[in-house]
């Protein structure tokens, strides 16, 4: 570990025991926007090939007034439960979500197209703000200022890597736009290997410094 907080030490200023965790939610965040950048644009084709382009503002109005109440729904389920639980449970609902939609949209119906654009809106509002609270919870607001821009780049990289992925990948030749849908599920599930690996909070940290000084 302390050859990864050398390398680590280049690119932001973190602390020999901040080292384990700070990759760690860097990974975690890589991977929840990878994924996201391939539903996305894969929630957005499947939408207009499914439905005709009118109903797009129809989609754009109903998904910002699905947003507000999700949030307050999100906001009060972190307030009352565990958030680490919660947010494992959020995302066993995604992966399960995923093979889900792929077996729907095999039966052709076009309610699948708009009920998967709302899924998908929920997800990327949802991975976000999760990903957050996780950095609020386990690093001091010092410590989590440091971080911020390297865990921005984290999400960035993702983006691209997920878009490219999305891109060279739904060519009918290769796998197709739909079967996209069974790539994502091994991204949150290594986000979830990760997830369980974080600790609950700043307290939980101090055991690594021990380990690493």
């Amino acid at each position: 570990m302390n050859r990864a907080h050398r390398l680590l030490k280049k690119f932001v200023d973190v602390q020999p025991g901040e080292t384990a965790t700070t990759l760690r939610l860097f990974l975690y965040f890589f991977l929840m926007m990878a994924a996201a950048y391939v539903i996305l644009p894969l929630k957005t084709s499947l939408f207009l090939k499914n439905l005709e382009m009118a109903t797009l503002p129809f989609a754009y109005l109903a998904t910002a007034v699905l947003m507000s109440f999700v949030a307050a729904f999100n906001s009060r389920l972190i307030q009352t439960l565990n958030r680490k639980r919660y947010i494992a449970s959020s995302l066993v609902f995604f992966i399960i979500g995923l093979p889900l939609f792929w077996l729907l949209f095999k039966t052709g119906g076009k309610w699948v197209s708009m009920l998967f654009w709302f899924w998908a809106e929920v997800f990327l509002a949802i991975s976000v703000i999760q990903f957050w609270i996780l950095v609020n919870d386990i690093y001091s607001p010092r410590q989590a200022k440091r971080f911020i821009g390297f865990f921005v780049s984290g999400g960035l990289l993702g983006g691209v890597v997920g878009s490219l992925a999305a891109s060279l990948l739904s060519q009918p030749k290769v796998l197709g736009t739909e079967n996209l849908l069974l790539i994502c599920p091994f991204l949150l599930l290594v986000a979830l290997a990760i997830l369980f690996t974080l600790p609950q909070s700043l307290a939980e940290m101090r055991p690594e410094q021990e380990v690493l000084k």
